[in-house]
């Protein structure tokens, strides 16, 4: 079932990310802004669930509860609507149409059955890393790459995750790989630049500064990777659907 090799993965996985970062090279400015947009909303409710985290307020649970089920979500919908932007994106990029109509995309978006697949795909990760970690490790590589093929085949949650599986099984520790690197290089980077921004804090900085800074890290740290991470899945789906009607070379 896991037939790809090493060296063949190890290939596969360079050349999508060159074709990624290839992708974002021309089409920056659109990809960056979009990014920024959509991201900073995340962004600032992230924040202010760790400002609650901090200060403690156990006067407010509820508040906290409920802003930061907020937070999760609004993250949840920010990287989707990134995801399906990127991925007509492609599309019309691949087709040899330079301009993407941002409004027109946003206004289409199956957000619904995005939504709903991602927490699928959240609570069986969830459920599968708390009955061992193993089993949530091959279910979120498995089902990785149902949002995108929901936008690039029109399919709903079911078909997606089946047509997912299906794209996967041949080619699961490449999925796999190539999300444990964005994973390494989101988290390296946010922690290298909290160390870089503790450094030039004073010691004794308020609590209030300390919550700031984990909050730009990370946001710095995610509008860097998340735009490489979506168009390298996306590259990668396009790339498995291409193998699906012909040999495999890798």
């Amino acid at each position: 079932m896991l037939t790809v090799s090493a060296s063949a993965a190890v290939r596969r996985i360079v050349r999508v990310f060159r074709s990624a970062l290839a992708l974002y090279r021309a089409h920056w400015w659109t990809l960056f802004v979009v990014g920024l947009l959509v991201f900073t909303p995340a962004a600032i409710l992230e924040a202010l669930v760790d400002y609650l985290s901090d200060r403690h307020l156990e006067a407010l649970p509820f508040d906290a509860i409920v802003i930061g089920v907020v937070a999760a979500g609004v993250n949840t919908l920010a990287y989707q609507m990134y995801k399906g932007i990127a991925t007509n994106a492609s599309v019309l990029w691949r087709a040899g149409q330079p301009q993407v109509p941002v409004r027109r995309v946003l206004r289409n978006l199956p957000y619904l059955q995005l939504l709903l697949a991602d927490l699928i795909i959240t609570f069986g990760t969830a459920l599968g890393l708390g009955l061992l970690i193993v089993p949530g490790v091959f279910f979120a590589t498995w089902a990785s790459l149902t949002p995108v093929l929901i936008e690039l085949e029109g399919r709903n949650v079911w078909s997606g995750l089946k047509r997912s599986w299906q794209l996967v099984k041949g080619s699961f520790f490449t999925v796999l790989a190539l999300q444990v690197i964005v994973l390494v290089v989101q988290y390296g980077l946010e922690a290298a630049f909290h160390g870089i921004g503790e450094s030039l804090l004073p010691h004794s900085s308020p609590l209030d500064d300390a919550v700031a800074l984990g909050a730009a890290t990370a946001f710095v740290a995610s509008i860097l990777v998340k735009p490489i991470s979506a168009l390298a899945l996306i590259e990668l789906t396009h790339e498995l659907i291409a193998g699906t009607t012909r040999k495999p070379t890798a």
